[in-house]
């Protein structure tokens, strides 16, 4: 995937619930920011389930259907920005 246009995706599918950044809350504040989902989903098959529009993580979750690349370039873009597993695991690290 190309993380570029996963950005896209993030920006244009996700963002108006979740922070799609390295940093920052999400405007929802149930809503888990990505940069804490493949702590807990396989890349691949997120790639697999968000390309058959199976139903992700809670029921009020929308379900979307993407383009042909478009669940492959966003979890290449979700590689970029993971962190720790947790807020209070980030909030643990040290600061170099």
């Amino acid at each position: 995937g190309d993380p570029v246009a996963g950005r896209d995706v993030a920006r244009s599918l996700c963002s108006s619930c979740h922070s799609i950044e390295a940093i920052g809350a999400s405007p929802n504040p149930g809503a888990t920011p990505l940069r804490y989902v493949l702590a807990s989903y396989n890349p691949e098959r997120l790639v697999e389930d968000l390309d058959n529009a199976v139903s992700i993580s809670h029921l009020r979750m929308p379900t979307f259907y993407f383009g042909e690349r478009h669940p492959a370039d966003l979890v290449a873009y979700l590689k970029t920005i993971q962190r720790p597993s947790s807020p209070a695991e980030e909030a643990a690290e040290p600061n170099w």
